[in-house]
């Protein structure tokens, strides 16, 4: 069905997506069995562990950055590295050094980190091979990989501000002893050194360059799994020590197979949806009312549907999106976003419509932040997102924008908030005390912007600012 939609012209944005995320979770199974493909298990064994290492993945998130091929590209294309090294052919280097490249290319493609993190792990396989003497191989992978991630970085920079604002801090949790914690740093040191330290040591074992590059690989992922710090990102990061664990656990004894599969299926699997549900059970609570609320007035969607298309015919912007799933269309405004280039550099699911509304007037250009998730962690980055909609002749902010504003912060209530709210996602009581104020990007863009413009109307739960440039024209 959704083929023929496609031929068709009539997929829409939502499908488009969606489809986007059920192909990162096939193409992400498929690199779970390349990498299970490299690990020395008996065959009911391996099913055994290619199935807990899945069940993660079945907390229905259908974000990108979730998908499981970006967490299982590294491995993957290190696994695929090896098999081309060790093919005996005339064309076995050059096949090595395009399949570096490759690697490199796609894991850089899918994610920052884990395009450095493929980097750190053919940089380790190339160390291996020069260790054996191959120092015109190893130069080949190495200069391949550097010169492929180097290239990008150079082309693309800004690619790097989501790794930058990590790097400063921004949206990272502090690292507190849970157990999905206490899991991963006793994997990585009962794993991942005694194979680096193996892999230097007997460099002429064919296993050694692997093993030297999935724990340079997955030791590099530390960084993102300890940064966010909670279950979620814990779990997703550490996939190449915790799957390289099934296999050590294995070959030490029933005893510890057993029961190492049993700790994984409660902390990474169990534990892992009791945090998911903590964190989004609200959002499924919505989504139910409004399914709720669209059973019980039947014609609400057809009604929705036609003010879309008369706001579409109406404004003659640049594009018509294929936005199969409607929600109300904010027609009290829609005169002003006519009449006006518009901003919105703060939404959320409740403003959707708005969201909707504002890009659909012509020559429109998201904001560099782009709404409803703007990812704002510093300062800088709040600055350039506010200077961006003074740009505009209108900036739209929600009603509460002044109060929020103007109000300084609770520090008790926020502490108590956010130990609250930390408990649920972490699985650990979090009772920590305010000391100074934390930087809120919402409030510091509506200071920015309400200090250098003029609220002019107040309509529909919205408070419109004109910048001050645009009142000296």
């Amino acid at each position: 069905m959704w083929l023929q939609r496609l031929s068709q012209g009539s997929l829409g944005i939502e499908d488009a997506y969606a489809w986007t995320v059920v192909a990162g979770y096939f193409l992400g199974f498929a690199a779970v069995f390349i990498f299970f493909r490299a690990i020395s298990l008996p065959h009911t064994a391996k099913t055994l562990a290619l199935a807990l290492t899945c069940l993660p993945w079945t907390c229905m998130t259908f974000g990108l950055n979730y998908v499981p091929l970006r967490f299982f590209v590294v491995p993957a294309g290190l696994v695929l590295l090896h098999a081309a090294v060790t093919t005996k052919s005339r064309k076995s280097l050059l096949t090595a050094t395009l399949t570096a490249a490759a690697a490199s290319a796609v894991a850089l493609g899918i994610s920052p980190e884990m395009g450095f993190a493929s980097l750190a792990g053919i940089m380790a396989y190339a160390g291996i091979v020069w260790l054996r003497g191959e120092k015109a191989g190893a130069a080949c992978l190495a200069a391949s990989t550097v010169l492929t991630v180097a290239g990008a970085v150079a082309l693309v920079p800004e690619y790097m501000a989501g790794v930058l604002g990590f790097i400063a801090g921004g949206n990272n949790f502090p690292i507190y002893p849970n157990l999905h914690n206490l899991m991963f740093m006793s994997v990585c040191l009962l794993v991942m050194c005694p194979l680096i330290s193996s892999s230097f040591t007997k460099p002429l074992d064919p296993r050694s360059p692997l093993a030297a590059a999935l724990c340079a690989a997955g030791g590099l992922l530390i960084a993102p799994a300890f940064g966010r710090a909670d279950p979620g990102h814990v779990i997703v990061n550490s996939v190449i020590p915790m799957t390289l664990m099934f296999s050590a656990s294995f070959h030490a004894g029933p005893k510890l197979r057993w029961g190492w599969m049993a700790i994984y299926a409660v902390i990474a699997v169990a534990m892992i949806h009791i945090s998911y549900w903590n964190h989004y059970a609200w959002l499924y609570r919505e989504a139910q009312e409004n399914a709720t609320f669209v059973r019980a007035n039947p014609g609400v969607l057809q009604v929705w549907q036609q003010q879309w298309a008369n706001t579409c015919e109406r404004l003659q912007g640049d594009w018509r999106p294929t936005w199969r799933k409607p929600v109300p269309c904010p027609t009290a405004i829609l005169h002003i976003v006519e009449s006006k280039t518009c901003s919105l550099p703060v939404a959320s699911t409740q403003l959707i419509g708005l969201e909707r509304l504002v890009k659909l007037q012509m020559g429109f250009k998201p904001l560099y932040h782009p709404i409803p998730v703007p990812e704002i962690f510093s300062p800088m980055q709040s600055e350039r997102t506010a200077r961006e909609a003074l740009e505009k002749e209108l900036v739209i902010l929600p009603a509460y924008a002044e109060t929020v504003a103007d109000q300084p912060v609770d520090l008790a209530a926020y502490a108590q908030a956010t130990g609250d709210w930390l408990s649920g996602l972490l699985l650990f009581p979090v009772r920590p005390t305010g000391i100074h104020e934390p930087f809120i990007a919402e409030k510091d863009i509506f200071q920015r912007i309400l200090a250098q413009g003029e609220v002019v109307d107040k309509l529909s739960g919205l408070l419109l600012v004109k910048p001050a440039t645009k009142r000296r024209q």
